[in-house]
């Protein structure tokens, strides 16, 4: 058994452990981070696409607007 030095402090072999773990939760941590950014990409992409139907709808309905105005004038 690997036991602490006098001082208090985590002998070497312990060290390494706790490297290799906190290695493993950066990596891990990393992957995450990689994935959020590619999902934020492919949202922020569908919301510019959402805009821009929106603002297709939005000229739509002026233009029916326009011609549902320009139809009563004609039938008054």
């Amino acid at each position: 058994m690997h036991h602490r030095p006098s001082n208090g402090s985590l002998s070497h072999e312990e060290d390494l452990v706790k490297v290799v773990e906190l290695q493993e939760v950066l990596d891990k941590q990393s992957r995450e981070h990689s994935q959020m950014k590619e999902r934020l990409t492919a949202l922020s992409a569908h919301v510019t696409e959402l805009e821009e139907d929106l603002d297709m709808a939005r000229k739509d309905l002026l233009k029916c607007e326009d011609v549902n105005m320009k139809l009563q004038w004609d039938v008054c």
